[in-house]
Protein backbone atom coordinates (compact mmCIF):
# COMPACT_ATOMS: atom_id res chain seq x y z
CA UNK A 1 0.00 0.00 0.00
CA UNK A 2 2.79 2.42 0.94
CA UNK A 3 4.70 1.54 -2.25
CA UNK A 4 1.66 2.29 -4.38
CA UNK A 5 1.07 5.61 -2.56
CA UNK A 6 4.72 6.53 -3.06
CA UNK A 7 4.43 5.84 -6.82
CA UNK A 8 1.32 8.05 -7.06
CA UNK A 9 3.01 10.90 -5.21
CA UNK A 10 6.18 10.54 -7.31
CA UNK A 11 4.18 10.55 -10.54
CA UNK A 12 2.25 13.65 -9.42
CA UNK A 13 5.43 15.54 -8.54
CA UNK A 14 7.10 14.50 -11.80
CA UNK A 15 4.07 15.61 -13.79
CA UNK A 16 4.06 18.94 -11.92
CA UNK A 17 7.73 19.45 -12.72
CA UNK A 18 7.17 18.65 -16.37
CA UNK A 19 4.36 21.22 -16.62
CA UNK A 20 6.43 24.09 -15.23
CA UNK A 21 7.65 26.01 -18.29
CA UNK A 22 11.36 26.59 -18.61
CA UNK A 23 12.61 30.11 -19.08
CA UNK A 24 11.92 31.29 -22.60
CA UNK A 25 9.22 28.65 -23.12
CA UNK A 26 6.19 30.24 -21.46
CA UNK A 27 3.06 30.26 -23.57
CA UNK A 28 2.22 33.47 -25.40
CA UNK A 29 -0.19 35.62 -23.37
CA UNK A 30 -2.67 37.33 -25.71
CA UNK A 31 -3.69 40.96 -25.21
CA UNK A 32 -7.00 40.97 -27.11
CA UNK A 33 -9.02 39.12 -24.46
CA UNK A 34 -12.74 39.53 -23.94
CA UNK A 35 -13.34 41.47 -20.73
CA UNK A 36 -9.78 42.81 -20.34
CA UNK A 37 -9.71 46.12 -18.45
CA UNK A 38 -6.95 48.73 -18.12
CA UNK A 39 -7.22 51.47 -15.49
CA UNK A 40 -5.16 54.41 -16.72
CA UNK A 41 -4.41 57.97 -15.66
CA UNK A 42 -2.89 60.89 -17.54
CA UNK A 43 -0.65 63.03 -15.34
CA UNK A 44 -0.34 66.03 -17.67
CA UNK A 45 -3.74 66.08 -19.21
CA UNK A 46 -5.58 68.51 -21.44
CA UNK A 47 -8.62 67.51 -23.40
CA UNK A 48 -12.05 66.05 -22.95
CA UNK A 49 -10.90 62.43 -22.58
CA UNK A 50 -7.93 62.83 -20.29
CA UNK A 51 -7.17 62.65 -16.56
CA UNK A 52 -8.43 59.12 -15.87
CA UNK A 53 -10.12 56.40 -17.88
CA UNK A 54 -10.78 52.69 -18.11
CA UNK A 55 -10.20 50.91 -21.41
CA UNK A 56 -12.12 47.68 -21.89
CA UNK A 57 -12.24 45.00 -24.60
CA UNK A 58 -15.76 43.86 -25.29
CA UNK A 59 -17.26 42.26 -28.40
CA UNK A 60 -15.92 41.37 -31.85
CA UNK A 61 -15.98 42.80 -35.35
CA UNK A 62 -14.58 41.53 -38.64
CA UNK A 63 -12.47 43.78 -40.86
CA UNK A 64 -10.92 42.19 -43.93
CA UNK A 65 -9.57 38.79 -43.01
CA UNK A 66 -9.28 39.34 -39.25
CA UNK A 67 -11.60 39.29 -36.24
CA UNK A 68 -10.88 42.21 -33.92
CA UNK A 69 -11.77 42.91 -30.32
CA UNK A 70 -13.45 46.26 -29.75
CA UNK A 71 -11.62 48.55 -27.33
CA UNK A 72 -13.89 51.01 -25.50
CA UNK A 73 -12.94 53.93 -23.29
CA UNK A 74 -14.87 54.92 -20.16
CA UNK A 75 -14.15 58.25 -18.46
CA UNK A 76 -13.09 57.61 -14.88
CA UNK A 77 -14.29 59.76 -12.00
CA UNK A 78 -11.59 60.61 -9.48
CA UNK A 79 -10.02 63.56 -7.74
CA UNK A 80 -7.92 64.95 -10.58
CA UNK A 81 -6.20 67.38 -8.24
CA UNK A 82 -4.17 64.35 -7.14
CA UNK A 83 -3.11 63.39 -10.65
CA UNK A 84 0.56 63.40 -9.70
CA UNK A 85 -0.09 60.76 -7.02
CA UNK A 86 0.08 57.52 -8.98
CA UNK A 87 -1.35 55.62 -6.00
CA UNK A 88 -4.56 57.53 -6.58
CA UNK A 89 -7.15 56.63 -7.58
CA UNK A 90 -7.37 53.30 -5.81
CA UNK A 91 -10.11 50.68 -6.15
CA UNK A 92 -13.02 50.78 -6.28
CA UNK A 93 -12.86 52.78 -9.52
CA UNK A 94 -15.84 54.79 -10.73
CA UNK A 95 -16.58 55.41 -14.40
CA UNK A 96 -19.23 57.28 -16.39
CA UNK A 97 -22.01 55.39 -18.13
CA UNK A 98 -20.98 56.64 -21.57
CA UNK A 99 -18.28 54.77 -23.46
CA UNK A 100 -16.49 55.44 -26.74
CA UNK A 101 -15.06 52.97 -29.27
CA UNK A 102 -11.40 54.00 -29.61
CA UNK A 103 -9.61 51.08 -31.32
CA UNK A 104 -9.75 47.53 -32.64
CA UNK A 105 -7.17 44.96 -31.47
CA UNK A 106 -6.13 41.47 -32.56
CA UNK A 107 -3.32 39.08 -31.66
CA UNK A 108 -1.01 37.44 -34.17
CA UNK A 109 -0.46 34.51 -31.82
CA UNK A 110 1.97 32.69 -34.12
CA UNK A 111 4.07 35.83 -34.55
CA UNK A 112 3.66 36.91 -30.91
CA UNK A 113 2.55 40.37 -31.97
CA UNK A 114 -0.37 42.71 -31.20
CA UNK A 115 -1.87 44.80 -33.99
CA UNK A 116 -4.60 47.40 -33.90
CA UNK A 117 -6.60 49.99 -35.76
CA UNK A 118 -6.95 53.46 -34.20
CA UNK A 119 -9.99 55.70 -34.23
CA UNK A 120 -8.75 58.79 -36.06
CA UNK A 121 -9.59 62.48 -36.06
CA UNK A 122 -11.64 61.86 -39.18
CA UNK A 123 -13.85 59.43 -37.20
CA UNK A 124 -12.59 56.44 -39.15
CA UNK A 125 -10.27 53.57 -38.27
CA UNK A 126 -6.68 53.58 -39.44
CA UNK A 127 -5.06 50.63 -41.17
CA UNK A 128 -3.44 47.93 -39.05
CA UNK A 129 -0.61 49.25 -36.88
CA UNK A 130 1.95 47.12 -35.05
CA UNK A 131 1.52 47.87 -31.36
CA UNK A 132 3.67 45.31 -29.58
CA UNK A 133 6.13 42.62 -30.74
CA UNK A 134 6.99 39.96 -28.16
CA UNK A 135 9.03 37.80 -30.53
CA UNK A 136 12.01 40.11 -30.21
CA UNK A 137 15.25 39.28 -28.43
CA UNK A 138 17.78 41.52 -26.74
CA UNK A 139 19.46 43.84 -29.19
CA UNK A 140 16.53 43.83 -31.68
CA UNK A 141 14.86 47.01 -32.81
CA UNK A 142 11.12 47.41 -32.27
CA UNK A 143 9.86 49.12 -35.42
CA UNK A 144 6.32 49.70 -34.17
CA UNK A 145 4.80 50.15 -30.73
CA UNK A 146 5.95 53.67 -30.09
CA UNK A 147 3.86 56.71 -29.39
CA UNK A 148 4.46 58.93 -32.38
CA UNK A 149 5.08 57.68 -35.95
CA UNK A 150 8.02 60.06 -36.28
CA UNK A 151 9.67 58.76 -33.10
CA UNK A 152 12.86 56.70 -33.28
CA UNK A 153 12.58 52.88 -33.21
CA UNK A 154 13.07 51.32 -29.78
CA UNK A 155 16.07 49.13 -29.03
CA UNK A 156 15.38 46.13 -26.77
CA UNK A 157 18.00 45.85 -24.04
CA UNK A 158 16.35 43.54 -21.50
CA UNK A 159 13.90 40.61 -21.62
CA UNK A 160 12.80 38.90 -18.41
CA UNK A 161 9.97 36.64 -17.24
CA UNK A 162 8.16 37.90 -14.18
CA UNK A 163 4.86 37.41 -12.38
CA UNK A 164 2.61 40.31 -13.25
CA UNK A 165 -1.11 40.39 -12.42
CA UNK A 166 -1.20 36.75 -11.39
CA UNK A 167 0.63 35.25 -14.38
CA UNK A 168 4.22 34.69 -15.52
CA UNK A 169 4.66 37.11 -18.40
CA UNK A 170 7.42 38.18 -20.74
CA UNK A 171 8.67 41.67 -19.88
CA UNK A 172 10.50 43.63 -22.57
CA UNK A 173 12.38 46.79 -21.69
CA UNK A 174 13.53 49.37 -24.16
CA UNK A 175 12.83 53.05 -23.81
CA UNK A 176 9.63 51.82 -22.21
CA UNK A 177 8.45 48.65 -20.49
CA UNK A 178 6.12 46.26 -22.33
CA UNK A 179 4.39 43.36 -20.58
CA UNK A 180 3.09 40.52 -22.71
CA UNK A 181 -0.68 40.28 -22.50
CA UNK A 182 -0.97 43.72 -20.89
CA UNK A 183 0.87 46.13 -23.16
CA UNK A 184 2.92 49.13 -22.15
CA UNK A 185 2.72 50.29 -18.57
CA UNK A 186 2.99 53.79 -20.00
CA UNK A 187 0.14 53.36 -22.44
CA UNK A 188 -1.76 50.13 -21.85
CA UNK A 189 -3.19 48.08 -24.71
CA UNK A 190 -2.48 50.74 -27.35
CA UNK A 191 0.95 52.08 -28.16
CA UNK A 192 0.03 55.62 -27.25
CA UNK A 193 -3.63 55.81 -26.51
CA UNK A 194 -5.29 58.38 -28.74
CA UNK A 195 -2.35 60.23 -30.22
CA UNK A 196 -4.15 63.53 -30.56
CA UNK A 197 -5.51 63.40 -27.02
CA UNK A 198 -2.46 62.64 -24.90
CA UNK A 199 1.10 63.80 -24.44
CA UNK A 200 4.17 61.61 -24.61
CA UNK A 201 5.35 59.85 -21.47
CA UNK A 202 2.50 60.67 -19.12
CA UNK A 203 -0.22 58.01 -19.43
CA UNK A 204 0.21 55.39 -16.71
CA UNK A 205 -1.46 51.99 -16.25
CA UNK A 206 -2.53 51.70 -12.61
CA UNK A 207 -4.38 48.40 -12.76
CA UNK A 208 -5.17 45.51 -15.11
CA UNK A 209 -7.92 42.91 -14.72
CA UNK A 210 -9.86 40.45 -16.89
CA UNK A 211 -13.51 40.06 -15.98
CA UNK A 212 -16.76 41.91 -15.66
CA UNK A 213 -16.48 45.54 -14.56
CA UNK A 214 -17.85 44.71 -11.12
CA UNK A 215 -15.40 41.80 -10.76
CA UNK A 216 -12.54 44.24 -11.37
CA UNK A 217 -13.68 46.82 -8.78
CA UNK A 218 -14.96 49.12 -11.54
CA UNK A 219 -18.35 50.65 -10.82
CA UNK A 220 -20.51 52.49 -13.35
CA UNK A 221 -21.92 55.69 -11.88
CA UNK A 222 -25.64 56.21 -12.54
CA UNK A 223 -26.20 59.86 -11.52
CA UNK A 224 -29.93 59.59 -10.96
CA UNK A 225 -29.43 56.58 -8.69
CA UNK A 226 -26.58 58.13 -6.65
CA UNK A 227 -27.83 59.59 -3.35
CA UNK A 228 -27.21 63.23 -2.51
CA UNK A 229 -24.70 63.73 0.30
CA UNK A 230 -25.86 66.43 2.75
CA UNK A 231 -23.37 69.05 3.92
CA UNK A 232 -25.02 70.34 7.10
CA UNK A 233 -24.27 67.26 9.22
CA UNK A 234 -23.95 67.31 13.00
CA UNK A 235 -20.33 66.95 14.19
CA UNK A 236 -18.86 67.54 10.70
CA UNK A 237 -15.35 69.02 10.85
CA UNK A 238 -13.20 70.63 8.17
CA UNK A 239 -9.47 71.12 8.79
CA UNK A 240 -8.41 73.92 6.42
CA UNK A 241 -4.81 74.78 5.66
CA UNK A 242 -4.41 78.30 4.23
CA UNK A 243 -1.01 79.92 3.70
CA UNK A 244 -2.38 83.42 3.22
CA UNK A 245 -1.55 85.87 6.01
CA UNK A 246 -3.86 85.49 8.97
CA UNK A 247 -6.69 87.98 8.84
CA UNK A 248 -10.42 88.19 9.19
CA UNK A 249 -11.12 85.74 6.39
CA UNK A 250 -7.94 83.74 5.92
CA UNK A 251 -5.49 81.66 7.93
CA UNK A 252 -5.46 78.04 9.06
CA UNK A 253 -8.82 77.09 10.53
CA UNK A 254 -11.06 74.29 11.74
CA UNK A 255 -14.72 74.62 10.80
CA UNK A 256 -17.17 72.53 12.85
CA UNK A 257 -20.93 71.99 12.90
CA UNK A 258 -22.39 71.82 16.40
CA UNK A 259 -26.07 72.22 17.26
CA UNK A 260 -29.25 73.61 15.66
CA UNK A 261 -31.25 76.79 15.55
CA UNK A 262 -34.53 77.90 13.97
CA UNK A 263 -34.75 81.03 11.81
CA UNK A 264 -37.92 82.13 9.99
CA UNK A 265 -39.39 78.66 10.09
CA UNK A 266 -36.27 76.86 8.77
CA UNK A 267 -33.98 74.64 10.85
CA UNK A 268 -30.26 75.39 10.46
CA UNK A 269 -27.05 73.80 11.66
CA UNK A 270 -24.53 76.07 13.41
CA UNK A 271 -21.11 76.36 11.76
CA UNK A 272 -18.27 77.44 14.07
CA UNK A 273 -14.72 78.53 13.25
CA UNK A 274 -11.61 77.85 15.32
CA UNK A 275 -7.95 78.63 14.67
CA UNK A 276 -5.88 75.67 13.50
CA UNK A 277 -2.21 75.38 14.47
CA UNK A 278 -0.53 73.01 11.97
CA UNK A 279 2.55 71.04 12.98
CA UNK A 280 4.62 72.69 10.22
CA UNK A 281 2.92 76.04 9.46
CA UNK A 282 5.55 76.98 6.85
CA UNK A 283 5.32 73.68 4.98
CA UNK A 284 3.89 74.25 1.47
CA UNK A 285 1.27 71.48 1.78
CA UNK A 286 -1.31 70.77 4.47
CA UNK A 287 -0.76 68.48 7.41
CA UNK A 288 -3.51 65.98 6.55
CA UNK A 289 -3.21 63.59 9.48
CA UNK A 290 -4.18 64.08 13.13
CA UNK A 291 -3.61 65.35 15.71
CA UNK A 292 -4.86 68.86 14.83
CA UNK A 293 -4.18 71.50 17.45
CA UNK A 294 -6.71 74.32 17.82
CA UNK A 295 -6.71 77.46 19.96
CA UNK A 296 -8.50 80.73 20.45
CA UNK A 297 -12.20 81.36 20.88
CA UNK A 298 -14.83 79.38 19.00
CA UNK A 299 -16.71 81.81 16.78
CA UNK A 300 -20.15 81.25 15.27
CA UNK A 301 -19.51 81.74 11.57
CA UNK A 302 -22.68 80.81 9.67
CA UNK A 303 -25.92 78.85 9.68
CA UNK A 304 -26.34 76.08 7.10
CA UNK A 305 -29.19 73.94 5.82
CA UNK A 306 -29.60 71.33 3.08
CA UNK A 307 -32.46 71.06 0.62
CA UNK A 308 -31.79 67.39 -0.11
CA UNK A 309 -34.54 67.06 -2.72
CA UNK A 310 -33.15 69.94 -4.81
CA UNK A 311 -29.50 69.13 -3.88
CA UNK A 312 -28.83 72.64 -2.64
CA UNK A 313 -27.12 74.17 0.39
CA UNK A 314 -28.31 77.47 1.89
CA UNK A 315 -26.50 79.71 4.38
CA UNK A 316 -27.08 82.65 6.67
CA UNK A 317 -23.90 84.55 7.50
CA UNK A 318 -23.41 85.56 11.14
CA UNK A 319 -20.24 87.66 11.11
CA UNK A 320 -21.35 91.35 11.03
CA UNK A 321 -19.23 92.17 7.98
CA UNK A 322 -20.65 89.20 6.07
CA UNK A 323 -24.20 89.73 7.27
CA UNK A 324 -24.12 93.31 5.99
CA UNK A 325 -22.73 92.34 2.59
CA UNK A 326 -24.92 89.25 2.21
CA UNK A 327 -28.12 89.74 4.19
CA UNK A 328 -30.73 87.05 4.59
CA UNK A 329 -30.44 83.52 3.25
CA UNK A 330 -28.12 82.87 0.30
CA UNK A 331 -27.90 79.88 -2.00
CA UNK A 332 -24.39 78.59 -1.44
CA UNK A 333 -24.23 75.42 -3.60
CA UNK A 334 -26.36 73.78 -6.25
CA UNK A 335 -25.15 70.30 -7.11
CA UNK A 336 -27.70 69.78 -9.86
CA UNK A 337 -25.70 72.14 -12.09
CA UNK A 338 -23.85 70.80 -15.12
CA UNK A 339 -20.76 72.00 -16.97
CA UNK A 340 -21.41 75.43 -18.47
CA UNK A 341 -24.06 76.40 -15.91
CA UNK A 342 -23.50 79.50 -13.77
CA UNK A 343 -23.17 79.39 -10.02
CA UNK A 344 -26.29 80.62 -8.23
CA UNK A 345 -24.22 82.53 -5.70
CA UNK A 346 -21.43 84.39 -7.46
CA UNK A 347 -18.73 85.31 -4.95
CA UNK A 348 -16.25 88.03 -5.73
CA UNK A 349 -13.63 85.85 -7.45
CA UNK A 350 -15.88 83.41 -9.30
CA UNK A 351 -17.03 84.46 -12.74
CA UNK A 352 -18.32 82.41 -15.65
CA UNK A 353 -19.79 78.94 -15.61
CA UNK A 354 -18.85 75.58 -14.14
CA UNK A 355 -15.93 74.10 -16.08
CA UNK A 356 -16.21 70.43 -15.16
CA UNK A 357 -18.60 68.04 -13.41
CA UNK A 358 -17.49 64.59 -12.28
CA UNK A 359 -17.83 62.21 -9.35
CA UNK A 360 -15.30 61.30 -6.69
CA UNK A 361 -15.17 59.02 -3.67
CA UNK A 362 -14.27 61.21 -0.73
CA UNK A 363 -14.94 60.90 2.97
CA UNK A 364 -16.32 57.39 2.53
CA UNK A 365 -19.04 58.31 0.02
CA UNK A 366 -19.47 58.86 -3.72
CA UNK A 367 -19.93 62.59 -4.26
CA UNK A 368 -20.56 65.01 -7.11
CA UNK A 369 -17.58 67.17 -7.99
CA UNK A 370 -17.78 70.61 -9.66
CA UNK A 371 -14.88 72.77 -10.81
CA UNK A 372 -14.98 76.49 -11.55
CA UNK A 373 -11.99 78.81 -11.94
CA UNK A 374 -9.69 76.21 -10.32
CA UNK A 375 -11.98 75.97 -7.27
CA UNK A 376 -13.36 72.55 -6.41
CA UNK A 377 -16.79 71.94 -4.87
CA UNK A 378 -17.83 68.51 -3.59
CA UNK A 379 -21.33 67.55 -2.49
CA UNK A 380 -21.58 67.05 1.24
CA UNK A 381 -18.25 68.81 1.86
CA UNK A 382 -18.30 72.13 0.06
CA UNK A 383 -15.16 73.76 -1.31
CA UNK A 384 -12.47 71.12 -1.19
CA UNK A 385 -9.79 73.34 -2.67
CA UNK A 386 -9.67 76.88 -3.86
CA UNK A 387 -9.57 80.42 -2.60
CA UNK A 388 -12.61 79.83 -0.38
CA UNK A 389 -11.83 76.34 0.91
CA UNK A 390 -13.73 75.14 3.93
CA UNK A 391 -17.52 75.22 3.45
CA UNK A 392 -17.96 78.99 3.24
CA UNK A 393 -15.28 81.68 3.15
CA UNK A 394 -16.33 84.59 1.02
CA UNK A 395 -13.28 86.74 0.50
CA UNK A 396 -9.65 86.19 -0.50
CA UNK A 397 -6.89 87.39 -2.81
CA UNK A 398 -8.60 87.04 -6.16
CA UNK A 399 -5.62 88.32 -8.13
CA UNK A 400 -3.28 85.56 -7.02
CA UNK A 401 -3.05 82.61 -9.47
CA UNK A 402 -1.98 80.34 -6.61
CA UNK A 403 -4.65 78.28 -4.91
CA UNK A 404 -3.69 78.85 -1.33
CA UNK A 405 -6.35 77.04 0.69
CA UNK A 406 -6.99 73.31 1.03
CA UNK A 407 -9.30 71.13 3.05
CA UNK A 408 -6.60 69.01 4.66
CA UNK A 409 -9.11 66.64 6.24
CA UNK A 410 -12.83 66.08 6.64
CA UNK A 411 -14.21 64.08 9.53
CA UNK A 412 -17.59 63.51 11.17
CA UNK A 413 -17.30 63.01 14.93
CA UNK A 414 -16.43 64.81 18.11
CA UNK A 415 -13.00 66.35 18.63
CA UNK A 416 -11.55 63.21 20.18
CA UNK A 417 -12.78 61.05 17.28
CA UNK A 418 -11.29 63.43 14.69
CA UNK A 419 -7.97 64.01 16.46
CA UNK A 420 -8.68 67.68 17.23
CA UNK A 421 -6.88 68.78 20.39
CA UNK A 422 -6.25 71.91 22.36
CA UNK A 423 -2.70 73.37 22.35
CA UNK A 424 -0.07 71.54 24.29
CA UNK A 425 -0.54 73.58 27.46
CA UNK A 426 0.02 70.83 30.02
CA UNK A 427 -0.48 73.15 32.96
CA UNK A 428 -3.94 74.16 31.70
CA UNK A 429 -5.10 70.57 31.22
CA UNK A 430 -3.28 68.90 34.13
CA UNK A 431 -2.65 71.81 36.55
CA UNK A 432 -1.69 69.56 39.47
CA UNK A 433 0.79 67.39 37.60
CA UNK A 434 4.16 67.71 35.96
CA UNK A 435 4.54 65.45 32.91
CA UNK A 436 7.84 64.69 31.18
CA UNK A 437 8.90 62.53 28.22
CA UNK A 438 12.55 61.54 27.95
CA UNK A 439 14.87 61.05 26.24
CA UNK A 440 13.66 63.09 23.26
CA UNK A 441 15.01 62.37 20.64
CA UNK A 442 14.83 58.70 21.59
CA UNK A 443 16.44 55.55 20.21
CA UNK A 444 14.83 52.72 22.20
CA UNK A 445 12.78 53.26 25.38
CA UNK A 446 10.65 56.39 25.74
CA UNK A 447 9.83 57.07 29.38
CA UNK A 448 6.69 59.00 30.37
CA UNK A 449 6.52 60.26 33.94
CA UNK A 450 3.69 62.03 35.79
CA UNK A 451 4.44 63.67 39.13
CA UNK A 452 2.53 63.05 41.31
CA UNK A 453 0.90 59.87 40.02
CA UNK A 454 -2.62 60.16 38.57
CA UNK A 455 -5.45 58.96 40.79
CA UNK A 456 -7.84 58.68 37.82
CA UNK A 457 -7.45 57.03 34.38
CA UNK A 458 -5.40 58.89 31.78
CA UNK A 459 -5.11 57.29 28.34
CA UNK A 460 -1.69 57.29 26.72
CA UNK A 461 -1.75 56.93 22.90
CA UNK A 462 1.20 56.65 20.53
CA UNK A 463 0.63 57.86 16.94
CA UNK A 464 2.99 57.68 13.99
CA UNK A 465 3.53 60.63 11.65
CA UNK A 466 0.45 59.65 9.61
CA UNK A 467 -1.78 59.74 12.65
CA UNK A 468 -2.18 55.96 12.92
CA UNK A 469 -2.54 54.59 16.45
CA UNK A 470 0.39 52.31 17.26
CA UNK A 471 -0.26 51.68 20.94
CA UNK A 472 -2.63 52.58 23.76
CA UNK A 473 -2.15 52.26 27.51
CA UNK A 474 -3.18 53.79 30.82
CA UNK A 475 -0.77 56.19 32.51
CA UNK A 476 -0.61 56.27 36.29
CA UNK A 477 2.80 57.45 37.42
CA UNK A 478 5.48 56.01 35.16
CA UNK A 479 5.19 54.33 31.78
CA UNK A 480 7.51 53.40 28.90
CA UNK A 481 7.07 52.78 25.17
CA UNK A 482 9.53 50.57 23.34
CA UNK A 483 10.26 52.38 20.03
CA UNK A 484 13.24 50.26 19.04
CA UNK A 485 11.34 48.43 16.29
CA UNK A 486 9.80 51.56 14.79
CA UNK A 487 11.45 53.46 11.92
CA UNK A 488 13.09 56.82 12.51
CA UNK A 489 10.80 59.81 12.21
CA UNK A 490 8.26 62.01 13.99
CA UNK A 491 5.77 60.48 16.45
CA UNK A 492 3.10 61.87 18.75
CA UNK A 493 2.21 60.90 22.30
CA UNK A 494 -1.30 62.01 23.31
CA UNK A 495 -2.50 62.05 26.94
CA UNK A 496 -6.28 62.13 27.28
CA UNK A 497 -8.16 62.90 30.49
CA UNK A 498 -11.89 62.45 29.77
CA UNK A 499 -12.33 64.83 26.78
CA UNK A 500 -9.15 66.84 27.37
CA UNK A 501 -6.04 65.97 25.36
CA UNK A 502 -2.47 67.18 25.34
CA UNK A 503 -0.09 66.07 22.57
CA UNK A 504 3.71 65.86 22.59
CA UNK A 505 6.03 65.45 19.62
CA UNK A 506 8.67 62.73 19.89
CA UNK A 507 11.57 62.26 17.48
CA UNK A 508 12.72 58.67 16.95
CA UNK A 509 16.36 58.42 15.85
Amino acid sequence: MLTRLFKILYSTLLLGCLTIPAKGQIAYAPTALEGANWVQINTRASGSENYGFVQRLEGDTVVGNYTYKKLYRYRMYHDWWNIFDTDSPAPPYYVAQERKLVALLWDDVAGKRVLGRYWTLADTFSSDTLLHDYSLVEGDIMQGAFFKPEASPIEIYSITEEERWGQIRRVIEGDREYIEGVGSLNYGPQSGGLRYRTQDGVTLVLDYCVGELSDCNINVVIPEATPYQPLAVENANWVVWDNQPEGLLTGHRIMSIRGDTMVEGNMYKKLFRRQYLPVNPDYPYPNDVPPYSTSGPTKLWALLRDDTLRQRVYARLIDPDFATAYPGEILLYDFTLAAGDSLPFDSRCNTGGIDLVRWVEYGGALRKYQVINRDVMVSGIGRLRGRFAGVVNLDADCESPIIRAYVANYCVGDDADCGITRPNAVSAIFPNHEISLFPNPVRDQLLIRATPAFLHPVTLTLHNGRGQVLRKDLLTGHQSFDLSTYPAGLYYVALTDQHRTVTHKVVKQ
